[in-house]
């Protein structure tokens, strides 16, 4: 993979060249009349350079959608500058550093780019994470190593114009990923399960969850607020804690849903989401008094319930969910009982 310039009849071009599609223009930002590639990743799937939209100089980070085709962004400008230009990009893209114009063209100065950062100026970025710069400037940003720890340029140190290394930068962003997938639970219907996955990346993380709806749909949907209701089914539950890395779900109401509910749990940073394998809560609407087990004291249990004598904590006679209490409670009930779980 290659990437450069060249003239066409639109203007200068920036291009990208694989033996499968050969020479590629990877076109402008919008109102842009040039552009240039300058650098890419070590896949070729981002390109770096500059483009000129309504006749100012701003850097681009081209990223490959597949096949010949992708999609161009501006990185912006540094406060008042009115040309800037990206030189070098690391392995995976993720950060960009080149060259940024002082307003009214006053002298250069180095910038960074991550996505979870913007662009920054390595004169004052860098002293923000305790680097002393007394007697530097730091002119122009050239490369960057490919976990985006070091950069590399040139700029003037007491006078004197030299090449410059730093090091020791925060590294590239490693995108969201799941170090540990949520454990199945079967438990009964008033009881409260847990589910936890473990998210591993460059902080901050985020978390969220997805319950799947309709049942046995394959299409899960956001959880949000204290409650989910699925009104088709009449499956509905309480929700804790969804937009942590532990999900707390209680007070389950199946309704005609079959009895297994599955849920993933999403993680999110700067650089990309990653999303668990389903996990099972299996609800056993027989264990009626919730001690883990089928036996006669549910079914005793249900009995005194349905009579009024009273019920297990969270309990209640109406077992079909309908809103009354009556001989379909009973029925549904035995059905259950005699089915175990």
């Amino acid at each position: 993979i290659v990437c450069g310039i060249s003239d066409s009849p639109l203007g200068t071009r920036a291009f990208r060249w694989t033996s499968s599609t050969g020479m590629i223009s990877i076109g402008t930002l919008p109102n842009a009349s040039t552009s240039y590639a300058w650098n890419m990743s070590s896949d070729g799937n981002v390109i770096v350079g500059k483009t000129d939209p309504f006749g100012t100089t701003v850097p681009f980070r081209w990223t490959s959608t597949g096949g010949s085709s992708g999609t161009m962004q501006s990185l912006g400008l540094l406060a008042g500058s009115p040309y800037a230009s990206a030189h070098g990009v690391n392995a995976d893209g993720s950060v960009v550093v080149g060259v940024s114009a002082l307003p009214g063209f006053a002298g250069y100065h180095a910038f960074l780019w991550k996505s979870a950062l913007g662009m920054v100026d390595l004169n004052t970025y860098l002293p923000s994470l305790g680097l002393d710069l007394t007697g530097w400037t730091l002119s122009q940003a050239y490369g960057v190593s490919a976990d985006g720890t070091a950069i590399v340029g040139d700029g003037v140190f007491n006078g004197q114009s030299v090449g410059f290394v730093v090091r020791g930068l925060p590294g590239a962003c490693v995108a969201a990923s799941i170090a540990s997938h949520p454990a199945s639970v079967t438990a009964c219907p008033t009881s409260g399960s847990t589910f936890t996955v473990g998210g591993s990346g460059t902080g901050p993380l985020s978390y969220q969850w997805k319950v799947e709806s309709p049942a046995n749909s394959g299409t899960y949907v956001l959880l949000s607020g204290s409650s989910f209701t699925e009104a088709a089914s009449g499956l509905n539950f309480t929700i804790a804690n969804s937009g942590t890395s532990t999900l707390g779900v209680s007070q389950v109401h199946l309704g005609s849903h079959p009895g297994v509910i599955r849920l993933k749990g999403v993680v999110t940073n700067a650089c990309g989401t990653a999303t668990s394998n389903a996990a099972t809560l299996t609800v056993c609407p027989a264990d009626f008094d919730c001690d883990g087990t089928v036996d006669f004291f549910d079914y005793d249990a249900f009995v005194n319930c349905f009579e009024g004598h009273g019920c297990p904590s969270g309990a209640s006679a109406d077992f079909d969910g309908d809103g009354a209490v009556d001989f379909f409670d009973y029925d549904a009930f035995v059905v259950a009982f005699e089915g175990g779980c």
